[in-house]
């Protein structure tokens, strides 16, 4: 998305802020979000961020843009 269509998305409550999103993954993956990306998921939006682990290990995770669910990780 744009960043016009991201500001949107907030400001009509379809999708929360980054800030929140990090914030709800963080008990499930801890660790450093080095990329984040607000998308389309069919008629979603979801938050895809890669999140690099202190082990090392990188994740990419989606996250559910208004309700903060996890979608999916790998």
């Amino acid at each position: 998305l744009s960043q016009e269509q991201r500001r949107t998305a907030i400001a009509t409550h379809r999708a929360m802020p980054l800030a929140r999103a990090v914030r709800e993954i963080r008990g499930y993956l801890p660790g450093e979000v080095i990329r984040a990306r607000l998308c389309h998921h069919g008629e979603d939006l979801v938050y895809v961020l890669t999140v690099l682990a202190r082990d090392g290990k990188v994740t990419r995770t989606t996250v559910n843009a208004a309700s903060g669910a996890i979608v999916e990780a790998q």
